[in-house]
């Protein structure tokens, strides 16, 4: 190369870099090529000095823009591969990404930056090459599968291995002190070689005085079990049974005998149990029955439900680790890593929860927040979703409070607790927007009069916002407001009618059927003058003026009917 194709190919690529600078990337190639024409292998290695400036500064586009030039160039660059596939990952292109991997690791299957990568864009986990490594090096002394906690349920565990260890001790105290009677009794004959047997057992029942084996264990939950299996038909024995049962499976299959505990654990999916994690432990039970296929299938299906469960990601992670298949097991490993992060390393959904009360109860509310954001990832709940919004609003971030209390009324329907938590987090709103009223303070006032509105759609409040909008000189929206407060209030209204002419009904029925005509005529004219277009309560209160034989009174009830109907058909017509 002459110093004249020198000075061109300097002069290009300085136009080139200087395009990859003003994000034309298009017009950059094209100079570049341009250069490579004259010298490739120059062109290549400035290109690749540029390339790595661009990769250390974050410019993404630039990464790739210049990396395809040189993939190009060498095809078989497995690491610049690997780099170009990162650029994508960070631009959010997953799909990209994805292909650039698992190219790379055909050119070299077992390049570890390119598994890394590959499972971190798998678990959609924003770490890159030696980070994920260093977040998956906590699993690595980790080799037997993760089990999860017993439930203290009916009571908690530790208190039940000590009522286990206090009957122990009382039997292992009878057989210490037969041992030592028999060895008494050795001793007078001479029989020194039994003697020291016996000695020897007695030691051991010293050591281990008072702490219960597995058999003991099993045995005394084996009890426990039948005693709540002996009446299934009520709930609350159907549910201790699960609990004692469930720990009774964990425990044998702590101990390593996977047979029996499947069958325990069948026994619960035939019962249609729905306790957290019987499904991860049968599959755990599978696997250590040398079922892995089947284990692993249970374990990837429970995962598709249940995408941050720990002990699922976890135990995939260890399993596909065994099969040799790197990658899988990086995924689920590096998203086990990525959930304890934000879980201050706690497996069990129930210790988060616990974890986050602690903190809520200390007014820890940022720490607390962040927990129970965890909690509501896996398990959704009324008390989960106020503690979050109570957090936020001692934060005064109350738009994500009002966010967080919405939350609930998807189970204010069914739940009580939801629509008391919903009414108390609306009037916690309405008294703060009062405090603002009362210092005329109007803006803040409106803002938190909306914030319970979101809530809760309260004609008195509708009545109150309604005011500081017209204060506000914002009459349109005051004059609606008014307008929803009136409608509410009258469909309340009609609502409580509707419900103490239901009432009345059936108090007259009741009546009827245990022969108080008299009195089920009281109960049913009350009602009817609730509604007199109601067909239930007239065609009723007919009947029994019938059965009083009050001619009279029957025909100016129909006459008040049809009245009624007529009204009502007018009304009708009018709309």
């Amino acid at each position: 190369m002459n110093n004249s194709q020198q000075e061109t190919i300097q002069i290009l690529l300085e136009k080139g870099f200087l395009l990859i600078q003003g994000k034309l990337y298009k017009q950059a190639t094209q100079k570049i090529e341009e250069a490579s024409r004259i010298d490739v292998q120059f062109v290549r290695q400035a290109v690749t000095q540029k390339f790595d400036l661009c990769y250390q500064s974050d410019d993404h586009e630039g990464v790739l823009a210049l990396g395809k030039f040189l993939l190009e160039k060498d095809p078989q660059d497995f690491q610049l591969t690997t780099k170009i596939g990162n650029a994508y990952r960070k631009l959010s292109n997953s799909s990209k990404a994805t292909e650039y991997y698992q190219n790379a690791l055909q050119l070299n299957p077992s390049y570890e930056l390119g598994q890394l990568n590959l499972a971190a864009c798998c678990s959609q986990v924003d770490k890159y090459d030696l980070d994920i490594q260093q977040s998956v090096l906590q699993f690595k002394e980790l080799s037997e599968a993760l089990l999860p906690t017993y439930f203290n349920k009916p009571e908690p565990w530790d208190i039940l291995k000590k009522k286990i260890g206090i009957r122990c001790r009382t039997r292992h105290l009878g057989q210490i002190q037969l041992l030592l009677k028999k060895q008494q009794q050795l001793l007078l004959a001479n029989d020194q070689e039994r003697a020291t047997q016996l000695e020897i057992k007695i030691a051991a029942l010293k050591k281990n005085f008072g702490k219960a084996n597995f058999q003991e264990i099993r045995s005394f939950l084996e009890q426990m079990a039948k005693v709540y299996e002996a009446n299934l038909t009520d709930k609350n024995n159907k549910a201790l049974w699960g609990y004692v049962t469930f720990n009774l499976g964990l425990l044998t299959l702590k101990y390593g005998e996977p047979r029996a505990a499947l069958s325990i654990l069948n026994q619960l999916k035939l019962g249609q149990s729905k306790l957290d994690n019987l499904d991860l432990l049968l599959a755990l039970a599978k696997n250590q029955g040398k079922e892995v296929e089947a284990s692993i299938q249970i374990l990837e299906m429970e995962l598709q439900k249940k995408p941050n469960n720990r002990y699922l990601n976890v135990n995939l992670g260890l399993l596909y680790r065994n099969q040799n298949n790197p990658v899988k097991s990086i995924q689920y490993l590096l998203k086990t890593a990525e959930l304890l992060e934000r879980s201050e390393g706690i497996y069990c959904i129930s210790k988060i929860t616990a974890k986050a009360s602690s903190y809520f109860s200390t007014s820890l509310w940022d720490k607390a927040l962040k927990l129970y954001l965890e909690v509501t990832q896996e398990k959704d709940s009324v008390k989960s979703w106020s503690r979050i919004g109570q957090c936020y609003m001692e934060l005064n971030q109350h738009e994500e409070a009002v966010d967080a209390f919405v939350q609930i009324k998807r189970f204010a329907e069914k739940s009580k607790q939801g629509r008391v938590q919903l009414k108390e987090a609306h009037n916690l709103y309405v008294e703060k927007a009062e405090l603002f009223k009362g210092d005329a303070k109007y803006v803040e006032a409106i803002k938190f009069f909306e914030y319970a509105l979101k809530l809760q759609r309260h004609p008195k409040t509708l009545r109150l916002a309604a005011e500081i909008y017209k204060k506000l000189k914002r009459k349109e929206q005051a004059e609606a407001y008014f307008r929803e407060s009136q409608g509410l209030s009258q469909s309340q209204m009609e609502g409580r009618q509707k419900q103490r002419r239901r009432k009345l009904y059936e108090k007259g029925l009741a009546c009827i059927t245990a022969g108080k005509i008299g009195e089920a005529k009281s109960y049913l004219e009350e009602a009817f003058k609730i509604d007199e277009t109601n067909k239930e309560t007239f065609l009723l209160l007919i009947k029994v003026l019938k059965a009083l034989k009050q001619p009279r009174a029957q025909q100016l009830t129909m006459t008040r009917w049809q009245q009624a109907m007529s009204r009502l058909q007018k009304r009708l017509e009018d709309d």
